[in-house]
């Protein structure tokens, strides 16, 4: 049985933050149906309305034929029911396509963090996983050489083989060292 959420098997790791926000298909079939569910209810509100005059006016013709005193009472008994159900059937519409926008509401937004996630663990995994020509064998919590005394200004020193470089470089240029 094919519903909205049938096209979910395929998730696609967003590349930049307009990707993560972008439309989705079923963030916009909620909303149709809310705007149905609406349109729905204003539909049925009329309707009653009408059935409810049609249906007074029978009211009043019958309660005419038994005694004329009791016109008024039927006519406002039978129009105040109607009323009170047109009313009733549309705050129902009304608050089940509330509900209907609000879940597609929060449908978004738990799709527009998990693509932020997504965004943002692909690049920190593009980051890590980026191919180096590190010392292997150099453990990450060994001690920083000490500093050479002739480093020239906007250059720094290599922690792990010493090599001197400009700040600007992220990785050492002789062995490839994360700095």
């Amino acid at each position: 049985m094919a519903n909205m959420f049938s096209n979910k098997t395929e998730k696609k790791i967003p590349k930049t933050l307009n990707d993560c926000v972008k439309p989705d298909a079923t963030v916009a079939n909620l909303h149709t149906w809310a705007e149905r569910l609406e349109s729905w209810g204003k539909f049925l509100f009329k309707a009653l309305i009408v059935i409810g005059i049609i249906s007074t006016i029978f009211d009043a013709v019958e309660v005419s034929d038994v005694d004329e005193e009791l016109i008024l009472g039927a006519i406002i008994t039978s129009a105040t029911s109607w009323a009170l159900y047109a009313f009733i059937e549309y705050c129902a519409y009304h608050v089940l396509a509330l509900l209907v926008s609000a879940l597609a509401s929060i449908t978004q937004n738990s799709i527009i963090s998990a693509n932020v996630a997504l965004l943002e663990a692909s690049q920190h995994h593009e980051y890590i996983e980026t191919p180096t020509t590190q010392n292997v064998n150099m453990p990450k919590s060994a001690p920083k050489p000490a500093p050479r005394k002739n480093i020239p200004d906007g250059h720094k020193a290599c922690w792990a083989c010493g090599h001197v470089q400009p700040k600007s470089n992220m990785s050492c240029s002789k062995c490839g060292e994360v700095l």
